[in-house]
């Protein structure tokens, strides 16, 4: 398995921590205000993928090339972050690259982007994280502190990774989420969005569920934010889905899609609340 900053009238304890970012205007509306937590996977010295560098390319003069998870998956996250603000919704990131924020675009066969550095967007200095299951907690332990600045929000997680399945025959979106959760409006809505663009999971061709909540991950199993989901965006030994990871065309396209659930789920909140 395979970790934008940017809030939106945040608190002066978390402004601090995202110094540098501007203030955005608050969608006005009647339901509770939103709070979108992203947690783009993996970083640091875990690259993500089956290898410690990420997902194996092809050779280029002599030497192994790979794609690195880490630098992906931000950079999906930043794209849902552009839109959400855009948007006036309320965003925060679960860690900061510290060689760069903007959004890139780096193409097929071009090689990766540079080493990503990762901190945790914590009060206290960064934390570079690790391999281990510090690391994952420490992602909770940001998003605590995320919420507990926002008070009255509604906060929603959303982990993103890409995926390195078994068999090329594997392919699309994958949605994990805590035990319960399987039919929160959330969850639903981005199963169909994702459903609707032709990019729910499947094998050999065949749709399977794309659901899965009968999981141990530690960031579901051992949160509190309601709703929370990891999303496995594609299998990259898919060549469908590879291009997609790969490609800034595939990456907004991912992007877009997991904002339209988030707008989705907006939408069902204020109809509750009107």
């Amino acid at each position: 398995m395979k970790i934008l900053i940017a809030a939106v009238l945040i608190s002066a304890p978390l402004a601090a921590v995202f110094a540098g970012h501007p203030p955005y205007p608050t969608k006005q509306t009647s339901s509770p205000p939103i709070i979108i937590i992203l947690d783009p996977g993996h970083g640091g010295t875990d690259r993500g993928g089956p290898h410690e560098n990420g997902f194996p390319l092809a050779e280029a003069g002599g030497k192994r090339a790979y794609a690195a998870e880490d630098a992906y998956t931000y950079d999906v996250a930043k794209r849902i972050e552009r839109l959400a603000v855009k948007n006036g919704l309320k965003t925060a990131i679960t860690v900061t690259a510290k060689n760069g924020d903007a959004i890139s675009e780096i193409r097929e066969p071009d090689l990766i982007p540079a080493h990503t550095r990762m901190s945790y967007n914590l009060p206290r200095g960064n934390i570079t994280p690790f391999r281990n299951k510090k690391g994952l907690r420490l992602r909770l332990r940001a998003a605590r502190y995320i919420q507990k600045e926002n008070p009255g929000a509604t906060a929603v997680w959303i982990s993103l990774h890409f995926d390195y399945a078994s068999s090329p025959k594997i392919s699309g979106t994958k949605i994990y989420t805590a035990k319960g959760l399987r039919d929160h409006p959330f969850v639903k809505a981005l199963e169909e969005e994702f459903r609707k663009n032709s990019l729910s999971y499947a094998d050999k061709g065949a749709a399977k569920n794309p659901v899965n909540d009968r999981n141990g991950l530690i960031v579901l199993k051992e949160g509190w934010i309601v709703p929370r989901v990891l999303v496995e965006l594609g299998n990259f030994r898919n060549p469908r889905d590879r291009k997609l990871m790969l490609s800034p065309r595939g990456r907004e396209r991912y992007a877009r899609i997991v904002f339209s659930a988030i707008e989705d789920y907006e939408n069902s909140l204020r109809g509750k609340h009107i």
